[in-house]
């Protein structure tokens, strides 16, 4: 089993120059849309260093907590707060391990889930295609799969990401040409792998090895831990160095004979290094390898000279650790697969009532709250099943058009769904915060015929127009006084300007967040202005990608209103989709209406505004899901929900 380690050794070259030239501006992206968060990272042998380094970096660049996890801890893992980027990281994609803590985390939900994978088509990058919501980034190594160890698939995951949190949209970040290169501007002068591969000589007839390590190269020390053991090439005890301080120097006082030292230092903490490395032992060989910066090229120079210190304890100890002999029960024990009462998941009414309470069932019932959610949710589903609708008012950004993408028209299928319904006779309101752009998407998926059926709210309800009115919006109207008025204000907040655009219109200011901040720091800062004015009667709302500012007498509601009077349905029931529910999202008084289904946000009131969709998705899947339910009555023009769960209908 596996391939000779040298040849994982000689490839390091051609994966640095991949990696470093690989196209990462998607995954820019996603990092983008993540950075707003804390993290779990999950990854299981080699990618539990992967999970390590991503942790460290999302800390350092956007100042959220992060976690690693092993699969395991994943599967018995229960959020009750869904605000989480969640990254499975896996080079194979295809241990049962990462494979259950998958569906784990789908069913959980999180605000951002990331796959990121070695093998294009292994099971864990198909999975994804069930869940539309899931971010993916797949890649194939030059070098091939990874033998026994992760080495060249854990040197591509930490240079994609460490390139990914150091770029942003404009300028894409990279490494020196060559791995050599990098080498040379890491290490001080005086340091190379010949030398230090004498230098070591003296550890590998140790039995244990101590790894001291400056707090940002955790994961390298995480790492040799890992690799030691996986190959049997002895024991190793990490420790940074004031947690070795704490009792863990105690091992060398009853086994100096027995131990060597490796040191890994930064800058910032040489004083302590060279003060810690002054008090031990005069008889225990120590290897000192001190780093230039704490930088991510310094993690990642430090990462290959790890690969290169196996490949020396190996030699020296007469094992490859590319190929150290797999007995038959190692490969029973990776593929054990884990007990179906182990993974407990959410049934789907405790999805859907975890959604809209905020609190996981079980908390719910220990606080005796769970049959009341029950009961209210039973009711809203009898209430939407026994009603018929004579029209159908959708949210655009987030629900037909997935906010990753939202500068695409809806998908196909989305478009088969809208024109199932427009060719039955029902009318369809579209409610968005933008302006034409929405009009020429629409155009595009929808035949002309149907234009006259379609009535689009611009900008939050400021305008509305049918498809084929060319005259709504208007864009030669100015921006009304007070909006102008604050438009200034904003423009001289020093903080909006250097991390935000601002945009305004006749009826509506949109500000849009163009670097990484705090979720909320953009909402603080606009509001802090509007409370700042005196009988101000704007108001702002948030939509999935911004923040909009809308004038007095502006609502989605008014597209409502409109629906009602060109269409002649009076007080008919109307059913309203969207993906912002809760305020202060820009659906909220959408979603409050009686027949209301969010596919991401809800709102307090057990009265409305349920997520219904099947667990694990959100968002366009969602919609598509709801729209799927929508059944036609023919001899009445209208639709009712055909909702069914365990076979019954809603």
């Amino acid at each position: 089993m596996g391939k000779p380690f040298q040849l994982e050794l000689d490839n390091l070259e051609k994966t640095y120059a991949w990696a470093n030239s690989c196209d990462v501006s998607p995954l820019v992206e996603i990092v983008k849309r993540g950075s707003l968060l804390p993290m779990l990272a999950i990854g299981s042998g080699g990618s539990i260093t992967a999970a390590e380094i991503l942790c460290e970096l999302h800390s350092k660049y956007s100042g959220n907590l992060s976690k690693p996890m092993t699969p395991l801890e994943a599967t018995r893992y229960t959020a009750n707060n869904k605000r989480l980027s969640v990254w499975i990281l896996s080079a194979g994609g295809n241990n049962p391990d990462i494979l259950y803590s998958y569906n784990k985390m789908v069913a959980e939900e999180p605000k951002q889930l990331v796959v990121i994978c070695g093998d294009p088509h292994s099971r864990l990058k198909g999975s994804t295609a069930r869940n539309g919501f899931v971010d993916v980034f797949s890649f194939s190594l030059p070098s091939g799969k990874d033998g026994f160890l992760a080495t060249n698939s854990l040197l591509a995951f930490s240079i994609l990401l460490s390139r990914s949190y150091r770029s942003d949209s404009r300028t894409i970040f990279k490494y020196p040409s060559r791995l050599t290169q990098l080498w040379r501007s890491v290490f001080p002068n005086g340091i190379t792998l010949s030398g230090l591969k004498r230098q070591c000589l003296a550890l590998w007839k140790k039995k244990t090895l101590i790894v001291l390590y400056s707090t940002r190269f955790r994961s390298v020390a995480i790492d040799l831990e890992s690799k030691f053991t996986e190959a049997a090439l002895g024991n190793v005890q990490i420790a940074d160095f004031r947690n070795f301080a704490h009792g863990r120097h105690h091992w060398l006082a009853k086994n100096s004979k027995d131990t060597g030292v490796l040191v890994f230092s930064s800058p910032d903490d040489a004083k302590l290094a060279e003060s810690t490395l002054s008090l031990l032992p005069d008889s225990v060989p120590i290897v000192h390898v001190p780093l230039k910066s704490s930088q991510s090229d310094s993690l990642i120079g430090l990462l290959t000279l790890a690969f290169h210190l196996v490949g020396w304890a190996g030699w020296a100890k007469g094992i490859d650790p590319g190929r150290p002999g797999v007995p038959a029960f190692g490969s029973k024990l990776y593929n054990l697969h884990l007990p179906r009462t182990y993974i407990k998941l959410a049934t789907e009414d405790e999805t859907i009532i975890f959604r809209k309470s905020g609190v996981c069932a079980e908390t719910l019932r220990h606080q005796d709250s769970y049959d009341f959610w029950k009961s209210a949710l039973t009711t809203f589903r009898r209430r939407l099943a026994s009603t018929r609708f004579s029209g159908a008012v959708f949210d655009y950004d987030g629900t037909l058009v997935d906010s990753r993408h939202r500068f695409n028209p809806p998908s196909g299928r989305i478009a088969d769904e809208l024109i199932r319904l427009l060719s039955a006779g029902l009318p369809i309101g579209i409610a968005t915060g933008r302006g034409k752009s929405v009009r020429k998407d629409l155009r595009s998926i929808l035949p002309k015929k149907y234009w006259g059926r379609v009535l689009i709210g611009y900008y939050n309800g400021a305008e509305i127009g049918k498809l084929g009115d060319n005259a709504i919006p208007d864009k030669n109207q100015q921006p009304c006084n007070e909006l102008a008025d604050f438009s200034n204000i904003l423009s001289n907040d020093p903080e909006i300007l250097r991390v935000a655009t601002i945009d305004v219109r006749h009826l509506q200011l949109t500000v849009t967040q163009r670097l990484p901040i705090p979720e909320y720091r953009l909402w603080d800062i606009t509001n802090q202005h509007l409370k700042s004015l005196s009988d101000t009667q704007l108001v702002a709302l948030r939509s999935s990608h911004s923040i909009d500012v809308l004038a007095p007498g502006v609502s989605k509601l008014n597209l409502l209103t409109a629906f009602r009077e060109v269409y002649s349905l009076h007080k008919l029931p109307i059913l309203t989709i969207g993906d912002r529910g809760k305020w202060p999202g820009n659906d909220f008084e959408l979603l409050a209406e009686p027949y209301s289904l969010s596919v991401d946000e809800v709102s307090a009131n057990p009265a409305m505004c349920w997520n219904l969709s099947a667990p694990g998705t959100r968002g366009v899947q969602a919609a598509l899901f709801y729209c799927q339910h929508l059944q036609v009555v023919s001899a009445k023009r209208a639709i009712r929900i055909q909702y069914k769960k365990s076979g019954e209908t809603a």
